[in-house]
């Protein structure tokens, strides 16, 4: 079994490789239209909530 290596400027070296990899996120704009989903995602979340306002009313009036 291979022991880990442990190194006084793991922390430098950490950062240096998150510097050379850049914001992966920042990659996917060029792919996703951010806008577009947060938009689909708003009108889902709406006919979620009134559908379970439809059922609760219905409810209401069969008591």
């Amino acid at each position: 079994m291979m022991m880990p290596k442990f190194s006084l400027f793991a922390e430098e070296e950490c950062e240096n490789r998150c510097e050379k990899l850049g914001d992966p996120l920042a990659g996917l704009i060029k792919h996703v239209d951010f806008t577009a989903l947060a938009t689909v995602s708003d009108d889902a979340d709406h006919q979620d909530s009134v559908s379970a306002d439809d059922t609760h009313r219905v409810r209401e009036l069969k008591s």
